[in-house]
């Protein structure tokens, strides 16, 4: 029995370090960091120069997630964005509700642009990403169902339907081109 609880004490210490050693793919780019001051974010080069990124302006709320991330030698940034769902009737279908967008960031020769926006949770459609959903009280922040990769990036879903109404489940986004799919 001791043996048992001993091998699998071990199994789970490489488990956890193979995790560990999987996520590298998700390190801050060395060239860049960035700066919140006040109501505005910025990233600095290697060289000390302040670089505003272009954060939407009809937005709510905005939260950097995973800092930045380097694909095929390029830095990029993800920022959720909160809108809200119908501020035109906030009495009516999803008056109190959001729409929550995530904008992909390219940094490169001194500039910053947006180069995709994904649809990430939205009152109107009903769903949402999977980390959202937690139940537990600070659930409305966590983008942890967002997930960098060595091509782009991967969104696990709550509640989300394709076309056709099928349930998908994660769905895997390439940088240099469109979804790439969906399970």
């Amino acid at each position: 029995m001791l043996i048992t609880s001993l091998m699998n004490k071990k199994l789970k210490l490489v488990l956890l370090i193979l995790l560990q050693i999987t996520s590298i793919s998700t390190i801050a780019s060395e060239d860049y960091s960035t700066l919140v001051e006040g109501n505005k974010l910025f990233v600095l080069t290697h060289d000390n120069k302040k670089l505003s990124i272009p954060l939407v302006e009809d937005a709510d709320d905005w939260s950097i997630v995973d800092n930045l991330n380097k694909i095929d030698g390029y830095t990029y940034l993800a920022i959720f964005y909160n809108k809200h769902s119908n501020l035109e009737k906030p009495e009516g279908f999803c008056g109190a509700g959001f729409e929550l967008w995530l904008y992909i960031y390219k940094i490169y020769d001194h500039k910053v642009d947006v180069i995709g926006k994904v649809l990430a949770g939205s009152c109107k459609k009903s769903f949402s990403m999977a980390s959202l959903e937690s139940g537990f009280s600070n659930d409305d922040k966590d983008y942890s169902s967002f997930k960098w990769n060595k091509s782009g990036f991967s969104i696990e879903w709550f509640l989300k339907k394709d076309e056709r109404g099928s349930s998908i489940s994660k769905t895997f986004y390439s940088i240099n081109g469109l979804e790439v799919y969906s399970e």
